[in-house]
């Protein structure tokens, strides 16, 4: 409700929305004024993510990169913006979308971004660069599986509406991925027999997708890890991975920075 009060109060071109946990980078709307520029076909732009702690820690790299603008089906299957921090939108497409949906108990960006990109291609571009900073904390909506599986359901229905066809397709593997996520935030709050069911949930409905990728693998040992060391020993193996990460988030972020043969010719 506050965001639909922002856009109908708003009389500029572009709009962006930061929640109040989250921060960009002091060159943040800069770049994606300049990313519009080159882009007039562009709905949304938005820029890679970092995670952080509630102490503003950083604890992992969000967001992938993508060159080629985002696709209907893509969303359907993962939320790439990942946060509504990260965008930002040319304010006319409201007027051909709306304005957000109040009966959705969470992810009403993923729904907006969906809306938008039913339009057609071209609609939203990723900005290479981390100019987005994603807080996660313990009591945040996004932290609660429960409330988050209720409005994926919505937001699911409505995509069902939309395009049936595709969705026939699609549902099995955006389910399997949505339930790997909510794994995720059950294992964050310390329920581990809990995150396995879930994961067993997002085997279920689509054991290829769940089978031959890497994080659910990784997210199963950190349940057993969970349930059978004692919670030092724990928080130290899960301190360790953490390094890992943060040193892969620093290599692909390097390797965003550094230009290409084209542009150094």
């Amino acid at each position: 409700a506050v965001r639909n009060r922002g856009i109908k109060e708003a009389n500029s071109e572009f709009l962006a929305f930061l929640d109040g946990d989250d921060m960009w980078a002091p060159t943040k709307l800069e770049r994606h004024l300049e990313e519009f520029g080159h882009r007039p076909e562009a709905a949304v732009t938005y820029s890679l993510s970092k995670m952080m702690d509630s102490d503003g820690n950083e604890v992992g790299f969000v967001v992938p990169h993508r060159s080629a603008p985002l696709s209907y089906p893509e969303l359907v299957l993962e939320n790439h913006l990942r946060n509504g921090s990260a965008a930002v939108i040319r304010s006319s497409i409201f007027e051909q979308v709306g304005l957000f949906d109040l009966t959705l108990p969470a992810s009403g960006d993923l729904d907006m971004w969906l809306r938008i990109s039913a339009l057609g291609s071209g609609k939203i571009h990723c900005i290479a660069e981390c100019l987005t900073l994603y807080r996660r904390r313990s009591g945040q909506a996004t932290g609660d599986w429960r409330r988050m599986e209720a409005a994926w359901q919505l937001v699911l229905g409505k995509a069902r509406a939309r395009t049936p066809e595709l969705m026939r397709k699609l549902e099995p593997r955006a389910n399997s991925d949505k339930y790997f996520y909510f794994a995720y935030l059950a294992y964050e709050n310390g329920n581990y027999n809990l995150a396995m069911r879930l994961l067993r949930k997002s085997c279920a409905f689509s054991p290829r997708a769940f089978l031959f990728r890497l994080r659910p693998w990784l997210l199963t040992a950190a349940c057993l890890v969970g349930r059978l060391l004692p919670p030092a020993v724990h928080r130290a193996v899960v301190d360790c991975g953490l390094v890992c990460v943060r040193a892969a988030s620093r290599l692909v972020l390097s390797s965003y920075s550094r230009p290409s043969a084209g542009e150094v010719a």
